[in-house]
Protein backbone atom coordinates (compact mmCIF):
# COMPACT_ATOMS: atom_id res chain seq x y z
CA UNK A 1 0.00 0.00 0.00
CA UNK A 2 2.97 2.59 0.63
CA UNK A 3 4.16 1.62 -2.46
CA UNK A 4 1.48 2.90 -4.35
CA UNK A 5 1.16 6.36 -2.81
CA UNK A 6 3.88 8.27 -4.94
CA UNK A 7 2.00 7.14 -8.17
CA UNK A 8 -1.37 8.04 -6.48
CA UNK A 9 -0.25 11.60 -5.39
CA UNK A 10 1.01 11.89 -9.19
CA UNK A 11 -2.05 11.08 -10.70
CA UNK A 12 -3.92 13.43 -8.40
CA UNK A 13 -1.92 16.19 -9.12
CA UNK A 14 -1.80 15.28 -13.25
CA UNK A 15 -5.51 15.33 -12.79
CA UNK A 16 -5.45 18.70 -10.80
CA UNK A 17 -3.92 19.93 -13.65
CA UNK A 18 -6.34 18.76 -16.25
CA UNK A 19 -9.02 20.35 -14.64
CA UNK A 20 -6.95 23.31 -14.07
CA UNK A 21 -6.18 23.72 -17.52
CA UNK A 22 -9.24 22.99 -18.58
CA UNK A 23 -11.20 24.95 -16.22
CA UNK A 24 -9.29 28.17 -17.80
CA UNK A 25 -9.95 27.51 -21.80
CA UNK A 26 -13.73 26.86 -20.95
CA UNK A 27 -15.34 29.61 -22.48
CA UNK A 28 -17.19 32.09 -20.13
CA UNK A 29 -19.06 35.67 -20.50
CA UNK A 30 -18.46 38.68 -18.68
CA UNK A 31 -20.27 42.22 -18.51
CA UNK A 32 -18.96 45.16 -17.52
CA UNK A 33 -19.05 48.97 -18.22
CA UNK A 34 -16.65 50.73 -20.48
CA UNK A 35 -15.83 53.98 -20.90
CA UNK A 36 -15.74 55.17 -24.55
CA UNK A 37 -14.16 58.15 -26.59
CA UNK A 38 -15.35 58.94 -29.78
CA UNK A 39 -12.40 61.28 -31.68
CA UNK A 40 -12.26 62.71 -34.95
CA UNK A 41 -8.59 63.30 -35.43
CA UNK A 42 -9.10 65.48 -38.76
CA UNK A 43 -8.69 68.91 -38.47
CA UNK A 44 -11.29 69.62 -41.58
CA UNK A 45 -13.97 67.92 -40.08
CA UNK A 46 -16.01 67.89 -36.94
CA UNK A 47 -17.86 64.92 -35.59
CA UNK A 48 -21.23 65.40 -32.93
CA UNK A 49 -23.15 62.64 -31.15
CA UNK A 50 -26.73 63.60 -32.12
CA UNK A 51 -27.85 61.04 -28.84
CA UNK A 52 -28.68 63.18 -25.97
CA UNK A 53 -28.61 60.61 -23.49
CA UNK A 54 -24.83 59.72 -24.52
CA UNK A 55 -22.60 59.21 -21.27
CA UNK A 56 -19.58 58.15 -23.20
CA UNK A 57 -20.19 54.47 -21.18
CA UNK A 58 -21.24 51.48 -22.85
CA UNK A 59 -22.05 48.23 -21.10
CA UNK A 60 -19.86 45.35 -22.91
CA UNK A 61 -20.49 41.87 -22.89
CA UNK A 62 -17.62 39.96 -23.17
CA UNK A 63 -16.57 36.21 -24.33
CA UNK A 64 -13.34 34.00 -23.79
CA UNK A 65 -11.76 31.65 -21.27
CA UNK A 66 -11.12 32.74 -17.94
CA UNK A 67 -7.39 33.53 -18.73
CA UNK A 68 -8.35 35.65 -22.02
CA UNK A 69 -11.01 37.48 -20.41
CA UNK A 70 -8.85 38.83 -17.58
CA UNK A 71 -6.50 39.88 -19.81
CA UNK A 72 -8.65 41.82 -21.78
CA UNK A 73 -10.91 43.19 -18.57
CA UNK A 74 -7.13 44.31 -18.08
CA UNK A 75 -6.48 46.04 -20.90
CA UNK A 76 -9.89 47.55 -21.60
CA UNK A 77 -9.74 49.40 -17.84
CA UNK A 78 -8.42 53.08 -19.05
CA UNK A 79 -11.17 52.83 -21.81
CA UNK A 80 -11.36 52.52 -25.92
CA UNK A 81 -11.11 55.55 -28.28
CA UNK A 82 -13.14 54.75 -31.58
CA UNK A 83 -11.32 57.28 -33.97
CA UNK A 84 -13.15 58.27 -37.14
CA UNK A 85 -11.73 57.04 -40.11
CA UNK A 86 -10.24 54.19 -38.56
CA UNK A 87 -12.56 52.18 -36.38
CA UNK A 88 -15.54 53.88 -38.37
CA UNK A 89 -16.52 55.85 -41.44
CA UNK A 90 -15.31 59.51 -41.44
CA UNK A 91 -17.52 60.44 -44.49
CA UNK A 92 -19.75 63.93 -44.10
CA UNK A 93 -22.95 63.38 -43.04
CA UNK A 94 -25.35 61.84 -40.34
CA UNK A 95 -25.11 57.94 -39.67
CA UNK A 96 -25.88 55.01 -37.66
CA UNK A 97 -22.45 54.32 -35.70
CA UNK A 98 -22.45 50.41 -34.78
CA UNK A 99 -20.88 50.08 -31.39
CA UNK A 100 -20.05 46.62 -31.91
CA UNK A 101 -18.36 46.40 -35.21
CA UNK A 102 -16.30 49.53 -34.15
CA UNK A 103 -15.27 48.46 -30.79
CA UNK A 104 -14.51 45.20 -32.29
CA UNK A 105 -11.78 46.18 -34.87
CA UNK A 106 -9.84 48.69 -32.09
CA UNK A 107 -6.28 47.44 -31.91
CA UNK A 108 -6.44 46.46 -28.21
CA UNK A 109 -8.25 43.81 -28.49
CA UNK A 110 -6.69 41.52 -31.62
CA UNK A 111 -4.94 38.54 -30.31
CA UNK A 112 -6.40 38.58 -26.89
CA UNK A 113 -8.65 35.40 -27.80
CA UNK A 114 -12.04 37.63 -26.60
CA UNK A 115 -15.06 37.92 -28.63
CA UNK A 116 -16.99 41.09 -28.19
CA UNK A 117 -20.76 39.44 -27.81
CA UNK A 118 -22.70 42.58 -27.14
CA UNK A 119 -22.81 46.01 -26.78
CA UNK A 120 -25.33 48.68 -24.97
CA UNK A 121 -26.45 50.96 -26.48
CA UNK A 122 -25.78 49.19 -29.82
CA UNK A 123 -25.30 51.78 -31.66
CA UNK A 124 -25.19 55.72 -31.97
CA UNK A 125 -26.23 58.62 -34.07
CA UNK A 126 -23.37 60.58 -35.38
CA UNK A 127 -22.75 63.27 -37.65
CA UNK A 128 -19.85 64.16 -39.13
CA UNK A 129 -19.50 67.89 -40.61
CA UNK A 130 -16.72 69.53 -43.00
CA UNK A 131 -14.70 72.68 -41.35
CA UNK A 132 -14.74 75.47 -43.38
CA UNK A 133 -12.74 78.88 -42.91
CA UNK A 134 -13.52 82.07 -43.64
CA UNK A 135 -11.39 85.82 -42.83
CA UNK A 136 -13.27 87.34 -39.82
CA UNK A 137 -12.89 91.43 -39.25
CA UNK A 138 -12.28 92.62 -35.32
CA UNK A 139 -13.56 95.52 -34.41
CA UNK A 140 -12.99 96.82 -30.94
CA UNK A 141 -15.98 97.48 -28.30
CA UNK A 142 -15.63 99.26 -25.14
CA UNK A 143 -18.23 101.38 -22.87
CA UNK A 144 -19.46 103.99 -24.53
CA UNK A 145 -17.60 107.65 -23.86
CA UNK A 146 -14.03 106.33 -22.37
CA UNK A 147 -12.16 106.29 -25.89
CA UNK A 148 -10.16 109.35 -27.13
CA UNK A 149 -10.69 107.84 -30.80
CA UNK A 150 -10.50 104.70 -32.90
CA UNK A 151 -8.56 101.96 -31.08
CA UNK A 152 -5.81 99.81 -33.87
CA UNK A 153 -6.00 96.49 -33.61
CA UNK A 154 -3.78 94.17 -34.31
CA UNK A 155 -4.25 91.55 -36.47
CA UNK A 156 -7.01 93.44 -37.93
CA UNK A 157 -8.17 90.34 -39.46
CA UNK A 158 -8.12 86.57 -37.64
CA UNK A 159 -8.82 83.24 -39.64
CA UNK A 160 -11.93 81.61 -38.75
CA UNK A 161 -13.36 77.90 -38.43
CA UNK A 162 -16.31 76.56 -38.66
CA UNK A 163 -18.61 74.20 -39.16
CA UNK A 164 -19.90 74.32 -43.43
CA UNK A 165 -23.77 73.98 -42.26
CA UNK A 166 -23.64 77.81 -40.39
CA UNK A 167 -22.01 79.63 -43.44
CA UNK A 168 -25.44 80.81 -44.88
CA UNK A 169 -26.34 81.85 -41.61
CA UNK A 170 -23.35 84.28 -40.83
CA UNK A 171 -23.38 87.98 -41.66
CA UNK A 172 -20.97 89.11 -44.72
CA UNK A 173 -18.48 90.56 -43.64
CA UNK A 174 -18.11 88.07 -40.84
CA UNK A 175 -16.87 90.23 -37.52
CA UNK A 176 -15.41 89.69 -34.40
CA UNK A 177 -15.78 91.50 -30.86
CA UNK A 178 -12.55 92.28 -29.65
CA UNK A 179 -13.90 93.61 -26.14
CA UNK A 180 -12.29 95.66 -23.81
CA UNK A 181 -14.23 96.27 -19.93
CA UNK A 182 -13.88 98.75 -17.67
CA UNK A 183 -11.53 96.74 -15.46
CA UNK A 184 -9.04 96.18 -18.47
CA UNK A 185 -9.50 99.67 -19.11
CA UNK A 186 -9.58 101.44 -14.97
CA UNK A 187 -5.65 100.23 -15.06
CA UNK A 188 -4.74 102.53 -17.74
CA UNK A 189 -3.38 105.81 -17.88
CA UNK A 190 -5.85 108.55 -19.54
CA UNK A 191 -4.90 110.89 -22.29
CA UNK A 192 -1.93 108.56 -23.63
CA UNK A 193 -2.02 105.89 -26.04
CA UNK A 194 -1.60 102.61 -24.73
CA UNK A 195 -1.56 98.63 -25.67
CA UNK A 196 -3.76 96.15 -24.33
CA UNK A 197 -2.40 92.76 -24.73
CA UNK A 198 -4.37 89.20 -24.65
CA UNK A 199 -7.90 90.72 -25.80
CA UNK A 200 -9.95 87.26 -26.19
CA UNK A 201 -12.45 87.64 -29.36
CA UNK A 202 -16.15 87.51 -28.85
CA UNK A 203 -18.14 85.40 -31.45
CA UNK A 204 -21.42 86.75 -33.02
CA UNK A 205 -24.64 84.02 -32.79
CA UNK A 206 -24.92 80.54 -34.04
CA UNK A 207 -20.95 80.71 -33.56
CA UNK A 208 -20.48 81.37 -29.94
CA UNK A 209 -22.84 78.68 -29.44
CA UNK A 210 -21.48 76.16 -31.55
CA UNK A 211 -18.91 73.29 -31.72
CA UNK A 212 -15.82 72.99 -33.45
CA UNK A 213 -15.43 77.24 -33.86
CA UNK A 214 -11.97 78.04 -33.67
CA UNK A 215 -10.41 81.57 -34.40
CA UNK A 216 -6.52 81.55 -35.18
CA UNK A 217 -5.20 83.89 -33.35
CA UNK A 218 -8.23 83.62 -30.39
CA UNK A 219 -6.69 87.05 -29.29
CA UNK A 220 -5.87 90.30 -30.55
CA UNK A 221 -3.52 93.32 -29.44
CA UNK A 222 -5.32 96.91 -28.87
CA UNK A 223 -3.82 100.14 -28.90
CA UNK A 224 -5.89 102.92 -27.63
CA UNK A 225 -6.14 106.32 -25.64
CA UNK A 226 -8.84 106.95 -22.79
CA UNK A 227 -10.63 110.06 -22.88
CA UNK A 228 -8.19 112.29 -20.37
CA UNK A 229 -11.32 113.29 -17.79
CA UNK A 230 -8.97 114.92 -15.47
CA UNK A 231 -9.97 118.21 -14.48
CA UNK A 232 -7.72 120.68 -11.91
CA UNK A 233 -9.11 123.57 -9.60
CA UNK A 234 -7.72 126.03 -7.47
CA UNK A 235 -8.39 126.87 -3.80
CA UNK A 236 -7.28 130.33 -2.87
CA UNK A 237 -6.96 129.55 1.15
CA UNK A 238 -8.10 126.50 2.87
CA UNK A 239 -8.35 126.72 6.58
CA UNK A 240 -6.57 124.04 8.88
CA UNK A 241 -8.14 122.01 11.54
CA UNK A 242 -5.96 120.55 14.32
CA UNK A 243 -6.93 116.85 15.12
CA UNK A 244 -5.47 115.70 18.52
CA UNK A 245 -6.37 112.64 20.82
CA UNK A 246 -8.81 113.44 23.57
CA UNK A 247 -5.56 113.51 26.11
CA UNK A 248 -4.09 115.88 24.47
CA UNK A 249 -6.40 118.10 23.95
CA UNK A 250 -7.18 118.47 27.64
CA UNK A 251 -3.24 119.15 28.50
CA UNK A 252 -2.40 121.54 25.64
CA UNK A 253 -2.52 124.47 24.11
CA UNK A 254 -2.09 124.60 20.53
CA UNK A 255 -1.38 127.90 18.72
CA UNK A 256 -0.69 127.90 14.88
CA UNK A 257 1.27 130.68 13.27
CA UNK A 258 -1.19 130.71 10.11
CA UNK A 259 -4.11 129.15 10.26
CA UNK A 260 -4.97 128.42 6.75
CA UNK A 261 -2.64 126.69 3.83
CA UNK A 262 -2.87 129.09 0.60
CA UNK A 263 -2.80 128.00 -3.23
CA UNK A 264 -4.06 124.57 -2.96
CA UNK A 265 -4.73 123.17 -6.58
CA UNK A 266 -6.86 119.74 -6.81
CA UNK A 267 -6.70 116.84 -10.02
CA UNK A 268 -8.33 114.45 -10.61
CA UNK A 269 -10.99 112.46 -12.50
CA UNK A 270 -14.18 115.86 -12.86
CA UNK A 271 -17.01 113.31 -11.29
CA UNK A 272 -14.64 113.22 -8.07
CA UNK A 273 -14.04 117.02 -8.07
CA UNK A 274 -17.80 117.58 -8.36
CA UNK A 275 -18.13 115.42 -5.81
CA UNK A 276 -16.02 117.41 -2.85
CA UNK A 277 -18.27 119.41 -0.43
CA UNK A 278 -19.67 123.18 -1.37
CA UNK A 279 -21.39 126.38 0.12
CA UNK A 280 -24.27 127.76 -0.68
CA UNK A 281 -22.56 129.59 -3.21
CA UNK A 282 -21.22 126.66 -5.43
CA UNK A 283 -17.61 127.16 -3.56
CA UNK A 284 -15.85 124.71 -2.63
CA UNK A 285 -15.50 124.14 1.40
CA UNK A 286 -12.17 122.51 1.94
CA UNK A 287 -10.84 121.56 5.18
CA UNK A 288 -7.01 120.54 5.56
CA UNK A 289 -6.04 118.60 8.49
CA UNK A 290 -3.11 118.74 10.91
CA UNK A 291 -2.58 115.73 13.10
CA UNK A 292 -0.54 115.79 15.90
CA UNK A 293 0.64 112.88 18.23
CA UNK A 294 0.79 113.52 22.13
CA UNK A 295 4.74 112.06 21.04
CA UNK A 296 5.10 114.70 18.56
CA UNK A 297 3.97 117.36 21.34
CA UNK A 298 6.12 116.08 23.87
CA UNK A 299 8.79 116.16 22.06
CA UNK A 300 8.21 119.53 21.29
CA UNK A 301 8.00 121.13 24.61
CA UNK A 302 10.89 119.62 25.77
CA UNK A 303 13.72 120.16 22.87
CA UNK A 304 12.59 122.43 20.90
CA UNK A 305 11.00 125.65 22.86
CA UNK A 306 7.75 124.18 22.52
CA UNK A 307 7.46 124.78 18.79
CA UNK A 308 7.29 122.12 15.61
CA UNK A 309 7.13 122.23 11.96
CA UNK A 310 3.84 120.03 11.07
CA UNK A 311 2.34 118.84 7.70
CA UNK A 312 -1.21 119.23 6.63
CA UNK A 313 -3.28 116.64 4.73
CA UNK A 314 -6.22 116.25 2.54
CA UNK A 315 -7.08 112.28 3.12
CA UNK A 316 -10.66 113.38 4.49
CA UNK A 317 -11.71 113.23 0.87
CA UNK A 318 -10.43 109.42 -0.35
CA UNK A 319 -8.24 108.27 -2.63
CA UNK A 320 -8.28 109.32 -6.66
CA UNK A 321 -7.75 113.22 -5.98
CA UNK A 322 -4.23 115.13 -5.96
CA UNK A 323 -3.99 118.01 -3.82
CA UNK A 324 -0.72 120.35 -4.57
CA UNK A 325 0.59 123.37 -2.71
CA UNK A 326 3.70 125.28 -2.82
CA UNK A 327 3.94 124.80 0.91
CA UNK A 328 1.57 121.95 3.25
CA UNK A 329 3.89 122.46 6.10
CA UNK A 330 2.26 124.51 9.31
CA UNK A 331 4.67 126.26 12.09
CA UNK A 332 3.22 125.37 15.67
CA UNK A 333 3.17 126.61 18.84
CA UNK A 334 2.69 124.18 22.11
CA UNK A 335 2.32 125.13 25.54
CA UNK A 336 0.72 123.15 28.33
CA UNK A 337 -2.27 124.05 29.90
CA UNK A 338 -2.42 125.40 33.73
CA UNK A 339 -4.52 123.58 36.09
CA UNK A 340 -7.14 126.19 36.91
CA UNK A 341 -6.55 127.29 40.51
CA UNK A 342 -8.76 125.89 43.49
CA UNK A 343 -12.29 127.43 43.99
CA UNK A 344 -11.57 129.70 40.80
Amino acid sequence: MLERLPSLALVTLVTLLIWVFAEGQSVRRQTRDLDISIAMPAESRLLTVLDDDWSARAEITLEGSAASLDAALRQLRPGVRLVAGENFSDAPGEFSLDLLDAIRGTEMLRGLGVTVAAVEPPELRVRVERLVTATAVVRASAPEGVLAGPPTILPAEVTLSFPGSLRDALPDPLELTAVLDRDQLEALDRGRQQTVTGVRLSLPEPLATARGVRAEPGEVNVTLTLVDTTRSVDVPIVPVHVRLSPLALSDWDIELADPFVRGVTIRGPGEAIEALPRNDSGELRLIATLALSPDEIERAALEAGGELLGRVSFDAYGPGLSFETADQSVRVRVSRREAASEGG
